[in-house]
């Protein structure tokens, strides 16, 4: 491995394999579970490879980048063929689903959606390992998904899950993952024999029509829960490994910060504003050649009749923004195209979250109001309990927000950066999201402190989302090399040197 695990991590990677590989790694969310599976898939390269990882398609690019970055493993991402280009835009190695063939998997690794699991399944053969992150979605033993995951678990050698969420609401929602992780094993309990006796199961009387005559029939409840402290005792013997980072706390550093690719949605508006900047940049360039060699005079006067006419192109009217007013429309370039690559990913974003949210509160972090209004409307057609602070919003309705957050009323609380990046208290959650980034570190330091301050009991989580491919990834290095960046300075020095900065960014993507 190219990077140390933990402790606890090495334990994990020990104890999948006393378990002859099929486990439901079900550590808290934030702990590291996809390092313990490359670490497995690494140490016995001829017995674990091919694998199949199977994962949200919000999560195929990440998977990807830990697989070369963290193992140094050959990895391969399917997809559809509406998604081909835009995760090809990633720099990720991929492969439209329906040119499968076994031999592409070769000695290294396959990664998919699950959409692509039951729509590929009869073609994906040939794997050693099947890994399914955010195994929850299996849980529903009736769905399609769940019955091809049921499928390839039998064909493989290897099974692992992993979930930060084992329970989603009631013992039942365990029992699928359960007969995944052992199918064709045996040592699980028929669904009747868990439902018997973890599920607190009763029977209740229903009205059904039956040739257009209402009756009443009698069915078995399972919704319920019993014998609990017994039932963890069945999962960790059978197949469960899990961890909180309570139990870890000396292991774990108090904040974790984790950056996380997504490929865009359609990203034609990004590419439109990319042109536009492009021809600016390239006008810019070409006034500066042909003023290099005036006289102090000559260059005022032309400066000046560029000023005008650049600001008359752009409607700005303030004399001091007409005075650097070329800069300023590079800049409304700039920032145009960071709210066209954050409404791409919009769509992955609001997936990602709400798989946090089934585990924990989790506080939002997003500049434009655009962005924001799309990331809560998605979420709450998930049915995800959500709501929103930004500049729009009146202290009255700031803190009825808060307190509904803190009471645990709301599973999200989407927040504004700069209108809701300071002065709030949100301990009620230990794991945050930045939808969007900030051009300037202590933004996004301030931001966090929301979450990470006195009265927090538990490690923070920090993900920040990325378009991969995108002016995004640029903005990132930046931010972790501690370099300020401006988009309006007082002086033309400090604005040029922002400038230069900023068009690196984007134009060396």
């Amino acid at each position: 491995m190219k990077v140390p695990l933990y402790p606890f991590q090495e334990e994990g990677v020990r104890e999948i394999e006393r378990r002859g590989g099929r486990a439901l790694l079900a550590d808290e969310v934030g702990m590291g579970k996809s390092i313990q599976v490359l670490s497995y898939l690494e140490r016995d390269r001829a017995a674990r490879l091919p694998a199949l990882i199977v994962c949200p398609g919000s999560l195929r690019v990440n998977w990807w980048r830990e697989a070369n970055s963290k193992a140094d493993l050959p990895a391969v991402i399917l997809s559809p063929k509406s998604t081909l280009t835009s995760i090809k835009k990633t720099g990720a190695e991929c492969l439209e689903a329906s040119g499968w063939a076994p031999h592409v998997g070769g000695s290294g690794i396959v990664i998919a959606n699950y959409e692509t699991l039951t729509k590929e399944l009869d073609r994906l053969t040939g794997f050693r390992t099947l890994v399914l992150d955010e195994a929850h979605a299996v849980k529903d033993e009736s769905s399609k998904r769940s019955e091809a995951a049921l499928r390839m678990a039998r064909a493989c050698a290897n099974v692992i899950l992993l979930t930060g969420t084992p329970f989603m609401n009631r013992p039942r929602d365990v029992w699928h993952l359960g007969q995944v992780v052992k199918a064709g094993r045996g040592g699980w309990p028929s669904f009747w024999e868990f439902g018997q006796r973890y599920c607190g199961a009763y029977q209740q009387r229903i009205w059904v029509k039956e040739n257009g005559v209402a009756k009443q029939r009698l069915i078995w409840n399972f919704d319920g829960a019993s014998n609990l402290d017994e039932l963890n005792g069945v999962l960790v013997r059978n197949c469960m490994i899990r961890r909180t980072k309570a139990e870890v706390g000396l292991q774990l550093p108090e904040k974790i910060r984790m950056t996380v690719p997504l490929a865009m949605g359609d990203s034609r508006a990004f590419d439109e504003a990319m042109k536009r900047l492009r021809t600016v940049v390239l006008e810019r360039k070409r006034w500066k050649e042909n003023t290099a060699n005036l006289g102090a005079a000559e260059y005022e006067a032309e400066a000046a009749r560029h000023a005008e006419k650049a600001s008359r192109t752009s409607k700005l009217k303030t004399r001091e923004r007409r005075e650097n007013d070329s800069e300023h429309t590079i800049l409304g370039e700039i920032s145009e195209m960071r709210k066209q690559v954050a409404l791409a990913k919009v769509p992955a974003a609001v997936e990602y979250i709400a798989n946090l949210a089934k585990s924990d509160q989790v506080v939002v972090f997003a500049h434009h109001h655009e962005v924001i209004n799309q990331l809560r409307a998605g979420l709450g057609k998930l049915d995800v309990l959500v709501d929103s602070i930004d500049g729009r919003d009146g202290p009255a309705v700031r803190q009825e927000r808060i307190d509904r957050f803190q009471k645990g009323e709301l599973c999200v609380l989407i927040l504004g950066i700069l209108a809701a990046g300071t002065g709030l208290t949100l301990t009620k959650s230990a794991t945050s999201v930045f939808a969007e980034l900030p051009w300037r570190p202590g933004d996004l330091e301030q931001a966090t402190g929301r979450i990470h301050r006195i009265g927090q009991k538990r490690g923070v989580t920090e993900h920040i989302l990325i378009a991969a491919g995108t002016i995004e990834e640029q903005i990132a290095k930046m931010l972790d090399a501690k370099r300020e960046v401006t988009a309006v300075a007082a002086g033309n020095a400090d604005l040029v040197a922002s400038e230069e900065s900023i068009l690196e960014a984007v134009m060396n993507f």
